[in-house]
């Protein structure tokens, strides 16, 4: 709308003050909404963390275990690849030459 000039009625200029004042009025009714939105989706990441600090607390010494006894198994998987592997090269090296 054109803005409001020296010649309009005092009543045409409160009809125009009152239509921008809806418009106002819906915009922020949006914004209110968006910003609820935006609110409700911005706590997720902290329930999530909440969740997780929990869970870590209540079955961390569980799954500490598991953590420890796959390392374990895993250095045992390598360390008898290693031995197997080096008797292996002491056998060729000093066995006895066949005649």
């Amino acid at each position: 709308m054109p803005p409001a000039t020296q010649n309009t009625s005092v009543d045409a200029k409160l009809d125009e003050i009152i239509t921008c004042l809806q418009r106002m009025d819906k915009r922020d009714r949006l914004r209110t909404i968006g910003g609820f939105i935006r609110g409700l989706l911005g706590l997720i990441p902290l329930i999530v963390l909440l969740w997780s600090l929990w869970y870590f607390a209540s079955h961390g010494e569980e799954l500490m275990k598991m953590i420890a006894n796959q390392a374990a198994s895993s250095a045992a998987q390598y360390t008898q690849g290693q031995s197997q592997g080096l008797v292996e090269q002491l056998m060729k090296q000093y066995s006895i030459p066949q005649k």
